[in-house]
C-alpha cells in the first residue's frame, strides 16, 4: 500500500511538472529548482562562542564544523592561544555556517551591555557560553544582561573528558553518577549566582560523539527557525542512525526535484530546454548531497 501512495504522489508532481512544461512555464520550472537547491546551499547561520581564555573554545569551533585541531583550516588551539578580536570560521562544506570566535568579557574589560555591543550581539542567531568546571563571575554577568535581552543562549562545560580521567581514581567511581553530578553543579551555580534555569551541556572536543555534543547540536537545530534549522541539521555531523535518517528526509525533496525535472525534460520536447538540462544543475546537486552525508573528497 505505502508504495503505490508514493507511486501515486510522484504520477501527481510528475503530471504537474509536464502541465507547466506544456505551458511553456520550462524556465519558471528551472529557477524553481535552481532557487529551492540555492536556498540550502546559500542560507546563513550565524553562532557565536564567548568565554575566558583557557576553557577550550578553539577546540570547540574546530569540533563542532567537524574539523581537526592540526588541519589547516583550525582555529589555533594550545596555550598562549587566548583570543583577542572576533574571528570567523566558516564550516569547511557548508561555509555560510560561520562559528564566530568571540573575545571573553574579560578581554575588554567593559560592563555585560557595553560587550554585547562591542561585538555585535545582534548579529548571531545562537549564543553559546563554554566553561571548564564553573561559572566565573564574568561569565554570570553576561548571562543575566542576555537574559535580560531575551536571547537564545546555550551553555557548555567543555573538557568532561578531563573531568572524567581525574575522577576515575576515586573509588566507587561511576561515570554515569559523575556526569549527573557535574551537571546538577553548573545548574545548580547557574541558578543561585544569576536566577537562570538552564539546561547545562557537558562536552569533550575530544570525543565528540560521546557525553553531549550530539544533544547539543540536535538542541540548536531544533530551537532554530524552520529556514535555519535545516541547514543545521545537513551540515552537523552524523552521530547516530536518528540524524542520518533526519537528514534523508530533508534530502528526499531534493533528490525528487531532480529525477522529476530529469523525467519531465525527456518525455516533454519543448524548445528552450538546455536551461534546465545543463549538467552543471545535476552537477551541482550531487555534489550538495555529498557534502551532506560526508561522502565528499574532504570527508572520505
Amino acid at each position: 500500500m505505502g508504495n503505490l501512495v508514493l507511486k501515486d504522489f510522484v504520477r501527481k508532481e510528475f503530471e504537474d511538472l509536464k502541465s507547466d512544461l506544456n505551458k511553456g512555464n520550462v524556465p519558471k520550472v528551472a529557477a524553481e529548482y535552481q532557487k529551492h537547491l540555492k536556498k540550502i546551499q546559500n542560507l546563513s547561520l550565524n553562532i557565536a562562542l564567548t568565554g575566558d581564555a583557557g576553557v577550550g573554545k578553539s577546540s570547540f569551533v574546530n569540533a563542532f564544523r567537524g574539523v581537526s585541531d592540526d588541519d589547516e583550516e583550525a582555529a589555533e588551539v594550545g596555550p598562549g592561544k587566548e583570543t583577542l578580536v572576533i574571528k570567523a570560521y566558516p564550516h569547511p562544506s557548508f561555509p555560510n555556517i560561520k562559528i564566530w570566535d568571540l573575545p571573553g568579557i574579560g578581554t575588554y574589560k567593559v560592563k555585560a551591555a557595553k560587550y554585547l555591543k562591542n561585538v555585535q550581539f545582534e548579529r548571531y542567531d545562537v549564543f553559546i557560553m563554554v566553561i571548564s568546571d564553573r561559572f566565573t563571575e564574568n561569565n554570570i554577568m553576561l548571562a543575566k544582561e542576555i537574559q535580560r535581552m531575551k536571547k537564545k543562549f546555550y551553555y557548555v562545560c567543555s573538557k568532561i573528558d578531563v573531568t572524567i580521567n581525574n575522577e576515575k581514581w576515586k573509588k566507587n567511581f561511576n561515570v554515569e553518577d559523575t556526569l549527573v553530578s557535574m551537571r546538577q553543579y553548573c545548574e545548580d551555580s547557574l541558578k543561585e549566582a544569576a536566577g537562570i534555569s538552564s539546561s547545562v551541556f557537558l562536552v569533550s572536543s575530544r570525543e565528540v560523539h560521546m557525553y553531549d555534543f550530539p544533544l547539543l547540536q540536535e538542541r540548536i537545530a531544533a530551537e532554530l527557525p524552520d529556514h535555519k534549522k535545516d541547514i543545521l541539521t545537513l551540515s552537523v555531523q552524523i552521530f547516530s542512525e536518528n540524524e542520518l535518517m533526519r537528514k534523508k528526509e530533508l534530502m528526499k525533496s531534493y533528490i525528487k526535484k531532480v529525477a522529476l525535472i530529469s523525467c519531465a525534460f525527456g518525455a516533454v520536447p519543448v524548445p528552450g530546454l538546455s536551461i534546465a538540462c545543463d549538467i552543471g544543475i545535476l552537477v551541482d546537486a550531487l555534489r550538495c548531497f555529498c557534502r551532506v552525508f560526508g561522502l565528499d573528497d574532504r570527508s572520505l
